[in-house]
């Protein structure tokens, strides 16, 4: 008998891996410089007046 019918679990579905964006990955990643180069090269910019951390 598995160790799931023993302790009175259902079998889950194995979960998929998910297709993430590059941005998406660089999030899961926490790779924080990954983002701020794509933020630059879609053209972000920082609100003008606005006082930086």
């Amino acid at each position: 008998v598995t160790s799931h019918v023993l302790m009175g679990l259902t079998k889950s579905a194995p979960v998929l891996p998910t297709m993430l964006s590059p941005l998406g990955q660089a999030c899961a990643r926490m790779d924080l410089t990954a983002v701020h180069d794509m933020l630059l090269k879609v053209g972000y910019k920082d609100d003008e007046g606005a006082e930086n951390e």
